[in-house]
């Protein structure tokens, strides 16, 4: 993290800026038994200890921070089966950023996608957080938690077998994900509706190596990022259900009279 900061100070002469989704921050410095109440929507434990010194390890570093949290517009995910957030969570955290001075604001709805805003509108220059959705939402530069394995030559990258580094992190840069793997935003976007997402279970059959195909196929993802109303999304369900009937891999898979929903796309 030092290294990212200091190589952006050194380009751009000023800190680095970073928007950080303040649920998934949250989400992420909890055990796995902790973990298990926030899902069953039950009383939270206190782990603003954990993030107070992770927010001074940030801020010796000559990194701006801003956080965000989820507004009253946000959906239910098929990950969290429900609302993401504890109801009285943010009011001690808001009190300890206001002693930090470090400023926040509430998203209208997701606070990973008032993140990505920030980022293509220049007010930060990366997103924290561990929801790869912000890439769909337009961030240039997402930021996660890197984790090790607690036990040497555990392969497994569990939650409950991992831990946070205190030193690294993972950093995507959506230019080099669009060079190298062929995966631009709209393509995320056709990704998600077909492998699954966190507002929709995809395309029934449809693994990830599919939906990366269909990705590559060359107009399906702008074409569906193009849709305006249920109606264009009906007639791009002809267009992919040419796609599958072209690709031996793909018989046998049924698209649903209703696939895609413009509501789903539209979150």
């Amino acid at each position: 993290m030092s290294l990212l900061a200091a190589e952006h100070f050194e380009q751009h002469r000023r800190p680095l800026r970073i928007a950080i989704d303040e649920p998934c921050w949250w989400f992420n410095n909890v055990t796995k038994e902790q973990e298990t109440c926030i899902r069953k929507s039950q009383p939270a434990y206190n782990r603003e200890k954990s993030l107070f010194y992770r927010i001074c390890r940030l801020l010796t570093l000559n990194i701006h921070l801003v956080f965000v949290f989820d507004g009253p517009g946000v959906p239910e995910k098929i990950r969290w089966k429900g609302k993401r957030g504890v109801t009285k969570r943010p009011e001690l955290m808001k009190q300890i950023l206001k002693c930090f001075g470090i400023p926040y604001q509430l998203a209208p709805a997701e606070a990973e996608a008032e993140c990505a805003k920030m980022q293509r509108l220049g007010v930060a220059d990366a997103v924290w957080s561990g929801d790869a959705d912000a890439l769909m939402f337009g961030c240039d530069l997402l930021i996660s938690d890197h984790r090790n394995a607690k036990e040497h030559g555990d392969q497994s990258r569990s939650k409950g077998r991992t831990e946070k580094s205190q030193t690294h992190v993972r950093g995507i840069r959506a230019q080099k994900m669009k060079k190298e793997l062929a995966l631009d935003r709209e393509g995320l976007v056709l990704f998600a509706i077909l492998a699954s997402g966190d507002h929709h279970p995809g395309l029934s059959d449809c693994g990830t190596g599919l939906a990366l195909r269909a990705v590559r196929e060359g107009t399906l993802a702008r074409e569906l990022c193009e849709c305006h109303n249920q109606l264009d999304c009906t007639k791009w369900r002809v267009k992919l259900i040419v796609f599958l009937h072209n690709y031996p891999l793909a018989k046998g898979i049924v698209v649903p009279p209703d696939f895609p929903q413009y509501n789903v796309l539209k979150q």
